[in-house]
């Protein structure tokens, strides 16, 4: 019988493999150095932000951490208060102010406890529209961190929706002057402090609340107008009316 032929297998030589493994290497080393060569390049141009930026990564959001700091990472400060007026005559108020950064803030109107906000970034606070009592007030702003630390700041403030009391004592209204008068003194009393102001003129207040002022005046009739505002801005209004006489006209010629 004839010996069957064995089928032919391909053969690789070891040189053949050998060079195959070594292009591999090659081309391994050569994306190496590329790739480092165009790190330089960036790191050349960007700076030393390219370097931020890969900590940035490899640390994470730097807001992250940030938002775990708190209210004792600063020092505790005494709030101050944006300035208030003495008096007011509305029923409501805006307090604002500063302190600590990220702090609780809260608001006592006469120990009695109103509100409670947080400071902001800057460690602003406000309290809009804030309710006041007739009367005097005791404004409070209380500030406590997570140390239980406490500083504290206050005013006062007087809600008066009262007007002032205005008296004329001269000129009475409906008088008449002769054709002589050209200035009538116009004077009375009315709240200490208060602002006195006759036909647009200021007068002057003493500290007892007298006031007086000396009024040009013309011939015929007259209006005068007294205004009293006081330091809530309450208002008070009189309204009088003289009369000075017309001088006679000269008849021309000679008289009979």
């Amino acid at each position: 019988m004839a010996k069957k032929s064995r089928l032919s297998v391909p053969q690789y030589s070891y040189r053949q493999s050998l060079k195959k493994d070594e292009r591999k290497v090659y081309r391994r080393i050569a994306l190496i150095i590329l790739a480092f060569f165009v790190m330089l390049l960036i790191v050349w141009f960007m700076g030393t932000s390219f370097i931020n930026t890969l900590s940035y990564i490899q640390r994470g959001n730097p807001t992250d951490s940030a938002s775990e700091s708190n209210s004792e990472d600063y020092p505790l400060l005494t709030p101050t208060l944006d300035k208030l007026p003495d008096a007011i005559n509305t029923d409501t108020v805006t307090v604002s102010g500063q302190t600590t950064i990220d702090i609780n803030v809260t608001l006592f109107i006469n120990t009695k406890e109103i509100a409670q906000t947080k400071s902001d970034e800057t460690g602003a606070f406000k309290f809009e529209k804030v309710k006041l009592n007739v009367g005097s007030n005791l404004i409070k702003v209380v500030v406590i961190n997570k140390a239980k630390e406490k500083a504290e700041a206050s005013t006062t403030i007087v809600l008066d929706k009262t007007k002032p009391v205005l008296t004329l004592n001269g000129p009475i209204d409906g008088a008449n002057y002769p054709n002589t008068i050209t200035i009538v003194n116009v004077n009375g009393t009315t709240e200490a402090n208060s602002i006195v102001h006759i036909s647009g003129n200021q007068a002057i207040v003493e500290d007892s609340g007298k006031f007086s002022y000396n009024l040009p005046v013309t011939s015929g009739e007259n209006s005068i107008e007294i205004n009293s505002v006081d330091e809530a801005g309450n208002v008070t209004n009189v309204k009088l009316t003289i009369t000075v006489e017309t001088a006679p006209v000269a008849a021309d010629g000679p008289q009979p």
